[in-house]
C-alpha cells in the first residue's frame, strides 16, 4: 500500500513538472521550440526524448532535446516553477529588445494612429489628434494626472497577463454561489 502510494505521488509529481514545462514553452515561445507536441507518438519514449502530460484525462505526447528531457525527469515541481519564472525573464528581455527600437516605435505609432482614425466614432483625425494628445500629456498637469490615475500606461501589462486571468476565471467558477455573492458585492454594501 505504501509502495503504491509512493509510486502514485511520484507519477503525479512528474506530470506536474511536465505540465509546468509545457506551459512555459507555450507562454515563452520566443525561446525557441525546446518542447513540441508530437501527435505521431502514443506514449512516452525515453529513446526519442518523448514524455506525456495528462490534460483533462487524456495523454498528450511532447518531444524535447535530450538535455531538457533529462532535466524534466529529474526536476520537482518547485524547480520547474523556478525555471518557468527564469524563462519568463529572458522572454521579457527579448520582447523589450524587439519593441524598444525607433523603427518599431514609428511603425507602431503610425499603425495605431491610422487604426484609431478608422475606428473612431468621434472624429479622430490621424496624426493631428495624436500630436495634440502628446502635447497635452506633456503640458497639462491635470490631464497627465488623470491619464496615469486611470491606468492607461498599465494596459500593456494587463494584456500580457491573459493566462493569469484565465486561471482566475476557472477558479472563480469553482467557488460556491454564496461565496460569489460576497465577492461580487461592492465594498460597504
Amino acid at each position: 500500500m505504501i509502495n503504491m502510494t509512493t509510486v502514485l505521488i511520484s507519477k503525479c509529481e512528474r506530470n506536474n513538472v511536465a505540465k509546468i514545462m509545457v506551459q512555459c514553452a507555450v507562454d515563452h515561445g520566443g525561446l525557441g521550440n525546446g518542447i513540441v507536441r508530437d501527435p505521431t507518438l502514443t506514449g512516452a519514449d525515453r529513446q526519442r526524448c518523448a514524455f506525456t502530460v495528462i490534460k483533462a484525462g487524456k495523454k498528450v505526447v511532447y518531444r524535447t532535446t535530450p538535455e531538457l528531457y533529462e532535466s524534466i525527469t529529474q526536476m520537482d515541481t518547485n524547480s520547474a516553477a523556478f525555471m518557468s519564472n527564469l524563462f519568463g525573464k529572458f522572454t521579457d528581455a527579448l520582447r523589450f529588445g524587439a519593441t524598444n527600437t525607433p523603427s518599431f516605435m514609428m511603425r507602431n505609432f503610425i499603425r495605431d494612429t491610422v487604426t484609431a482614425g478608422i475606428n473612431s466614432k468621434y472624429g479622430f483625425t490621424p496624426l493631428v489628434d495624436s500630436f495634440r494628445g502628446m502635447w497635452k500629456l506633456t503640458h497639462d498637469k491635470q490631464f497627465k494626472a488623470d491619464f496615469y490615475a486611470q491606468g492607461v500606461p498599465m494596459d500593456t501589462y494587463i494584456r500580457n497577463d491573459i493566462r493569469g486571468r484565465r486561471i482566475s476565471r476557472k477558479s472563480y467558477g469553482r467557488i460556491s454561489k454564496s461565496t460569489r455573492l460576497v465577492l461580487d458585492r461592492p465594498c460597504g454594501s
